[in-house]
């Protein structure tokens, strides 16, 4: 049988999530602004002689693709008009 000490301290965890989640949601957001930054540095230090701008796409597609986990788990009633205004938007675009 399960004793309420562990019980309890169970329910204590999960209830901390929401806090664990913007946590880490900032965590990502520094790390990925602290990446641009470096690379930033680099492209201003070699000039215009070597091309950085790939480079500038890996930590925002890091944050992306650790973002996208978590805007799918959003209401299909929110997540859907979202998608079809982007789509609406970039096909004006080209």
């Amino acid at each position: 049988m399960i004793s309420r000490e562990r019980t309890g301290a169970r329910e204590r965890d999960m209830g901390d999530t929401s806090r664990n989640y913007g946590l880490a949601l900032l965590a990502d957001l520094a790390a990925t602004l602290a990446m641009v930054a470096v690379v930033g540095g680099l492209d201003y230090v070699t000039g215009i002689d070597v091309s950085f701008s790939v480079f500038y796409l890996i930590p925002i597609g890091l944050l992306a693709i650790k973002a996208g986990g978590r805007v799918v788990r959003a209401p299909r009633r929110v997540l859907l008009p979202i998608i079809l205004l982007f789509c609406v938007i970039g096909a004006y675009a080209i």
